[in-house]
């Protein structure tokens, strides 16, 4: 029997290998994630195409879980703590309807994510990370 952390880790490999139809596969169509603590949640659709346009500012970047930090689990619920590290050679898009040019530095933060699980696909989920921090590290702020 396949468990939710394992499902986790398979989602974050997909995300690795940029493989969009195993990693969409794992999300439910009812899918609500909260992305760095904004107020309103993404659907799906949103979500994956987030996900790749991140790929286009970091085409290296990658989640480092093997092993993860931290990986618990409890009925519905998983909750993963892992690296996230990359260099931005693409465009950023910001909230601000700007666009930051690549600095070509690397970044490195720690990552987590809560996920509720339903039927071995996420239908809600949390993701939070030091995005002040990334943003020094590029060079986009000081």
């Amino acid at each position: 029997m396949t468990s939710n952390l394992d499902r986790f880790r398979a989602i974050d490999d997909a995300y690795n290998a940029r493989d969009w139809n195993a990693y969409s596969a794992l999300l439910d169509e009812t899918f609500r994630g909260w992305m760095q603590g904004e107020a309103a949640p993404q659907g799906k659709t949103e979500h994956v195409r987030d996900a790749k346009m991140f790929c286009t500012t970091s085409a290296d970047n990658r989640v480092y879980n093997a092993p993860y930090i931290v990986a618990l689990s409890d009925g519905e619920w998983t909750c993963t703590i892992a690296r996230l590290g990359g260099t931005m050679t693409g465009p950023l898009p910001t909230s601000e309807d700007k666009v930051l040019k690549p600095t070509n530095r690397p970044f490195d933060t720690s990552f987590a994510t809560i996920a509720r699980w339903v039927a071995g696909k996420i239908v809600e989920e949390y993701e939070f990370l030091d995005s002040a921090g990334v943003m020094r590290q590029i060079g986009a702020t000081k």
